[in-house]
């Protein structure tokens, strides 16, 4: 649905006037998502495999051959745990896995059970999933669009020689992030929102000195603003502590999807002020335009990744487990698929949490970050140009236009410091590195060791990214023709008047790219 509207006129006869335009559109569609949910039996405490009985084989499934899967209940899953007979477990039955802990439940982990009926729905799809312990849940995540934009002009005449304008646009999109779904499950708020809000504004001023010279000043701003971090609110909440997350190898290898989001994204805030000054003069046959523009930028970004991933699945630190740990009918299939998906279910079903890392962001000092308070950057450089430029009307038919434009960028810089540079230029080093390819040298101090200092205008007396050039003058010169033949052949071509011919060079000089 896109709807809109637009309003403008008079405020004051000849002198205020203004205008205002709304453009709406709101996009109401929904995407399948396939998740991977516990089935029935193991909601109930429970973990099946596939058996030896005649004809079963590794692709068996409760729905393809029912008889050739075996279901065991919380009673015979908790005698293959080696935490039933602590005394002879080959280490100690506690939950952190220390001795004198706390005692653990063998067999179904009783806070996953919960987990797994409080938070999964039942699963609606038996191809999915390995068709033993686990299958597809199938349901349709609101993958809604929302964009609304706003623009207003005023025009006001302080003379009749002084004009004075300034506009305003406002564009606020609500979306998803591409590639993830909007919910984990049915019921959820939306979890993984794309929040863009771009503002722009301006104000300027036209000064008419005499019909010959002519001065605009212009001062605004624009930001661009983008966030991606989830919104883990309601049910879509794991509790807890924020900065811990358990799904990034979530009961692995079982496949079963995640219960929650992944609380990683960034958020990016770019304001860019621009002051600008642009003068017209007319002189004889010569159209003078001089004048200059400043930015001085900031780039703002928060990058959220910084957490305690906990990953759970006893075969992400083992290849298997001791057959001993099997049930005694288990399929002996030439590859060993039966045995390898007991494994990973049972170990994953005890609640096992074998590896654990995290993601440190430091500061220049060398403190650590709050895990889940993410790293903040605040960048900040100004772009400089100036320039001067002549069109001189030589004939009626000729106009030579020539000028130069000077620039000058400088370096970003962090403005809390946290930043370092290399002690070797990357192209010194991936050209050694060529070299060494081409004549069989390799080895760890083939290449010059990398040592890291911090940099940038943050850092008193540190050096900068890079060196940044104050000699950025861009030449220009164009030419343009109007010829006038009025019969011939080159009268057929060009005409009398009827055509432009054009040549013009200069040199340009790219701006600085960041954020981009």
């Amino acid at each position: 649905n896109q709807v809109g509207g637009n309003l403008g006129g008079p405020v004051k006869k000849d002198q205020l006037f203004f205008f205002f335009d709304d453009d709406d559109r709101r996009d109401a569609w929904q995407i399948s998502v396939t998740a991977i949910v516990p089935l029935n039996h193991v909601r109930m405490g429970e973990s099946a495999y596939i058996n030896n009985n005649p004809g079963c084989t590794a692709q068996s499934t409760l729905q393809s051959t029912p008889n050739c899967i075996t279901i065991l209940n919380p009673t015979q899953l908790a005698a293959l745990d080696p935490c039933a007979n602590p005394a002879t477990a080959p280490g100690p039955c506690t939950i952190t896995g220390n001795p004198g802990g706390a005692p653990v439940t063998p067999g179904f982990s009783p806070q996953l059970l919960a987990l797994f009926n409080s938070r999964y729905p039942v699963a609606n799809d038996l191809s999915a999933g390995d068709g033993i312990n686990t299958g597809g849940y199938i349901f349709n995540a609101p993958n809604p669009d929302t964009i609304n934009t706003y623009t207003t002009r005023v025009d006001y005449n302080l003379t009749s020689k002084q004009k004075l304008f300034t506009r305003f646009t406002f564009f606020n999109e609500h979306a998803i992030i591409p590639g993830f779904p909007s919910i984990q499950f049915p019921g959820d708020p939306i979890t993984n929102t794309a929040l863009g809000q771009d503002r722009s504004w301006v104000i300027g001023h036209t000064w008419i000195f005499s019909p010959t010279l002519v001065n605009q000043f212009t001062y605004g701003e624009s930001r661009y603003e983008f966030d991606t971090v989830p919104s883990l609110t309601g049910s879509a909440n794991p509790g807890g502590d924020p900065a811990v997350y358990a799904g990034l190898n979530w009961l692995y290898p079982t496949g079963i999807t995640p219960p929650y989001a992944r609380p990683t994204g960034d958020r990016t805030l770019i304001p860019e002020p621009t002051f600008r000054d642009d003068v017209n003069w007319q002189h004889g046959k010569h159209s003078f335009t001089f004048g200059g523009i400043f930015h001085p930028i900031k780039s703002r970004t928060l990058l959220t990744n910084n957490l305690i991933f906990t990953n759970q699945g006893g075969l992400l630190t083992l290849a298997s487990l001791d057959p001993s740990l099997r049930p005694a009918n288990i399929l002996n299939d030439p590859n060993g698929i039966a045995a390898s998906n007991w494994d990973g279910s049972f170990s994953a079903f005890l609640g096992l949490t074998p590896l654990q890392f995290s993601v440190f962001n430091y500061i220049k000092n060398g403190d650590i970050v709050p895990e889940g308070a993410g790293a903040r950057r605040d960048y900040r450089y100004d772009e400089t140009e100036a320039y001067v430029q002549d069109s001189w009307k030589i004939r009626s038919d000729l106009t030579v236009t020539y000028g130069v434009r000077y620039g000058y960028d400088s370096v970003p810089y962090e403005v809390n410091g946290n930043e370092a540079t290399a002690n070797v230029q990357l192209g010194n080093l991936l050209a050694t590195r060529v070299q060494n390819g081409l004549s069989g040298i390799s080895g760890y101090d083939a290449t010059p060791l990398l040592t890291y200092s911090l940099a940038g205008n943050g850092n008193p007396n540190a050096p900068s990214l890079y060196g940044s050039s104050p000699y950025n003058f861009a030449p220009r010169v164009g030419i343009a023709w109007n010829p006038g033949f009025r019969s011939g052949f080159m009268g057929d071509v060009f005409g009398d008047r009827k055509t432009v011919l054009r040549l013009g060079a200069s040199e340009i000089y790219d701006h600085t790219a960041l954020s981009s």
